[in-house]
């Protein structure tokens, strides 16, 4: 019976070893890239916040963990999934909450409930189906393809169905329309599309001090 040798033969450019070495380096660098890209859509969601926060005294955010507090708003504007802890007290599960929690977490749990309670729109807590619904809705946002996402341009659906929060955000914060497509074949057809989106949005929103102050610039 013949045996065959099934690795590959690299004896006269590099040992196997040095093979081995290679590969993982490469891939390595893969997974680098899938991660570098995988930051920058997120990146690109902040662009625009997918909701506003109503505001609350210093009394109460000041005994949150620092690292708490940042996932919460991360979570309520850009959509960016939570620990367990956090995720738990979003879904109003405050059994899990407590059982998930460090020493830290659990003596500002009161403060963080209020916070959320107090700062978070209802349809975005309360219930498992309410958090899931608010992550898949920025996930759609990181999937799109750049020339589809046209840096955050909503669609015409997105903008009938928005509050004026998000209108306002969006008109103050998206680029002219066409500024994705410059320089590329498709530019006016990317234009057309989105000054009629930009229009839409100057005709629903009804910007107020308040909310200006809210957004910033």
């Amino acid at each position: 019976m013949r045996h065959y040798n099934l690795l590959p033969c690299h004896t006269n450019v590099e040992s196997l070893g040095e093979y081995q070495e290679r590969e993982a380096e490469e891939a390595r660098r893969d997974k680098h890239a899938e991660i570098n890209e995988q930051l920058r859509k997120l990146d690109r969601v902040k662009t625009v916040k997918l909701c506003q926060l109503e505001e609350i005294g210093s009394d109460v955010t000041d005994k949150i963990p620092p690292q708490i507090l940042e996932g919460l708003r991360n979570y309520a504007w850009y959509g960016r999934p939570t620990g367990g802890f956090v995720r738990a007290v979003l879904c109003n599960d405050l059994s899990e909450a407590v059982g998930r929690a460090d020493p830290n977490s659990l003596a500002a749990l009161k403060e963080i409930c209020i916070f959320v309670y107090c700062c978070f729109p209802s349809r975005i807590w309360k219930s498992k189906e309410a958090v899931d619904k608010h992550l898949d809705k920025a996930r759609k946002y990181r999937e799109r393809d750049d020339d589809e996402l046209s840096m955050n341009y909503p669609s015409l659906n997105e903008v009938e169905s928005a509050d004026n929060y998000m209108l306002c955000n969006w008109r103050r914060f998206l680029p002219s329309p066409g500024t994705a497509a410059i320089g590329k074949p498709y530019f006016n057809d990317v234009l057309a599309k989105e000054a009629v989106i930009m229009k839409r949005i100057c005709e629903l929103s009804r910007m107020t001090p308040e909310i200006s102050k809210k957004l910033g610039w």
